[in-house]
């Protein structure tokens, strides 16, 4: 009989040990709930025809009061729906992950009642309630916010003083455009009046018989026309709106029309065959001294190769030349182009043993140093008359009309 009250006594003190240890667990857990910064809450999900419409706050901890201004008797044992107003339907979707998954939910909230924005983790805290735990960001969104506008707005000013500088270099070259072209045409203007001048001074002489047909007459009249070709050349600039770089493939025949306008007296016989290459654009320096050398060239046929005939032809080729490496590559000497320039005639010819290098000619030995200062080499050959080849690299300037085009389609 003792042993039995004994054993009826031990039990009683195990489940008073358990119920006090559940006592104290309870007590830490609701002094940790109680002490959260964050505000806690735990609910019961509810499902309607087996998806998640509401849920039942089961507890809260003061810092959800505080945050909501809510009260907890308020809220307990009700559904959210009931408690709140209304149940937005991300929150019963993310619980029911939550629940399915095992795994932390986490989603951002905005209360609009209370104008701010909330951090929400959710977890399985048992077979059908979630804990959540409501973080206030609304601090952290107005910051993201205030850098957001201070973003775009930096990106505006940005923007529109991009625009301004872009107007201002517009401008600014419109002037150095206009600049340009004036000083081109000034440029023209005196040379003009230079030849004119030298037109008046051979005038003086024209009627002396002694020199009529001296070497004084056709020194005027060469010096006249190597003003003249440089003159075109800063015509053609002129015309092209005042830009770097000029059609050399247009400059070419009105230079030639120009020179067989001069010697027309003796020459209507002579014809003339240009193989031009369309749309070659080259700058002042490439311009000028090619210029003096077609000059020069066409000037000693004009006058020296059909001497006593009625008849012949003057060709003047200027091509680019393919390069082989550059069609199956692209490299930094592609960027430069190779160009041939020939002119050549089929009157009497330059006698074989004559050294044009050694020619006591102003002409020919200006075209030898422009040549070099081309960097150009050439070939002379005399085979049914006379055929000058000139070879030489530049790096050939883009159609400025064209330019200006892509920069208007870009633009738009």
């Amino acid at each position: 009989m003792l042993i039995g009250i004994s054993g009826a006594s031990t039990d009683i003190t195990e489940r008073k040990r358990a119920e006090e240890a559940l006592r104290e667990s309870e007590a830490k857990y609701h002094g940790l709930f109680d002490s959260m910064a964050e505000a806690f809450e735990l609910m019961e999900l509810i499902y309607k025809n087996g998806k998640p419409v509401d849920y039942i706050f089961l507890d809260v901890n003061p810092a959800w009061e505080r945050m909501t201004g809510l009260k907890k008797e308020q809220v307990l044992g009700r559904k959210a729906s009931e408690a709140v107003g209304s149940v937005e339907s991300y929150w019963p979707e993310a619980m029911d992950r939550a629940l399915k998954t095992g795994e932390i939910i986490q989603i951002e909230n905005y209360g609009v009642a209370l104008d701010k924005w909330y951090s929400v983790n959710m977890w399985k805290f048992s077979e059908t309630a979630c804990g959540v735990t409501i973080t206030d960001m609304t601090e952290s969104k107005k910051a993201e916010e205030a850098l957001r506008i201070a973003n775009e707005t930096l990106e505006k000013r940005v923007q529109e003083r991009t625009s301004e500088l872009e107007q201002a270099y517009k401008f600014l070259k419109k002037i150095e455009t206009i600049r340009n072209q004036e000083i081109h045409h000034r440029v023209k203007n005196n040379l003009q009046v230079i030849s004119s001048l030298l037109d008046l001074q051979a005038e003086k002489f024209d009627n002396k018989e002694c020199i009529k047909d001296s070497e004084v007459m056709e020194a005027f009249k060469e010096s006249q026309n190597r003003v003249i070709s440089m003159a075109l050349i800063h015509e053609e600039f002129h015309k092209g709106g005042g830009t770097d770089t000029l059609n050399f493939s247009q400059y070419i025949k009105n230079l030639a029309d120009n020179l067989f306008l001069t010697y027309k007296f003796g020459s209507d016989g002579i014809i003339l065959d240009m193989d031009i290459e369309e749309n070659i654009f080259f700058d002042m320096d490439t311009s000028i001294p090619l210029g003096m050398i077609i000059n020069e060239l066409v000037s000693n046929s004009l006058k020296h190769a059909f001497s006593g005939r009625e008849k012949g032809e003057i060709k003047i080729k200027l091509h680019r030349e393919e390069r082989k490496e550059c069609i199956e590559s692209i490299s930094e000497d592609c960027k430069s182009t190779n160009f041939t320039l020939t002119i050549s005639d089929n009157g009497v010819g330059i006698l074989e043993e004559l050294d044009i290098e050694d020619l006591n000619s102003l002409g020919f030995q200006l075209v030898i140093s422009l040549v070099d200062q081309l960097d150009g080499e050439f070939e002379l050959k005399r085979n049914n008359g006379t055929e000058f080849t000139m070879r030489f690299t530049v790096t050939e300037k883009d159609d400025p009309t064209q330019v200006d085009l892509k920069s208007q389609e870009c633009s738009n």
